[in-house]
């Protein structure tokens, strides 16, 4: 299970990487594919390790517990860093394209920093200047996406130490799970001489 963790989560590293490496206005969305498909590989290998790792950590009988658990925590995860990302990306944006929207109206320049759609449907309506308004949103939102990117990098690689240090190799996994099973059948014994001890009384 730890390899594969370790190994998982190291190819969403990589993922990411290339995403914020190869990521480019000219190359479209062939540039970004690399990065997806290493990065669809590392999530795959990353979350049946890691639900066996939540249900592996409760016995038999709490196993409802450890799925809504297992579920609870990817959810919230996810939401949270979509959220942290997101407004990384945003910020990142916003930092870019500043320099586009000096010579702009105010309420023009605020549209611009809002978001990459709102500079496209500005564009439109600028007349010569809105090309040039236009390239900047799309580089600036490029840097946003690269820095937000290398970020989620970092803590992926930070999660992948993590994973090596402290998830439980195979060896430990059994001796565990045989420790386990040694106390199941200790306390089955000591039920059945309680049951039997009044039978044999009489």
């Amino acid at each position: 299970v730890r390899a594969m963790f370790v190994g998982g989560i190291s190819l969403v590293a990589l993922g990411l990487g290339l995403i914020a490496g190869l990521t480019s206005i000219s190359g479209g969305y062939l540039s970004v594919l690399p990065g997806l498909m290493v990065l669809a590989v590392g999530v795959g290998l990353t979350m049946t390790p890691g639900t066996a790792a939540i249900t592996g950590s409760l016995p038999v009988e709490e196993q409802g517990v450890a799925s809504a658990l297992n579920d609870t925590v990817r959810e919230l995860g996810g939401a949270v860093g979509i959220a942290l990302i997101g407004s990384v990306l945003s910020a990142g944006y916003q930092s870019s394209v500043s320099d586009a929207v000096v010579g702009l109206p105010p309420q023009a320049a605020e549209v611009v920093k809002e978001g990459i759609g709102g500079a496209i449907a500005l564009g439109s309506q600028l007349g010569p200047q809105g090309d040039a308004v236009v390239a900047a949103a799309r580089n600036a939102f490029v840097d946003g996406l690269a820095l937000s990117m290398w970020i989620s990098m970092g803590l992926a690689i930070a999660a992948a130490v993590f994973a090596a240090v402290w998830t439980p190799s195979r060896a430990e996994e059994f001796a565990a799970r045989d420790a386990a099973r040694l106390d199941d059948d200790l306390d089955l014994e000591l039920e059945l001489e309680s049951a039997a001890s009044p039978l044999i009384a009489t």
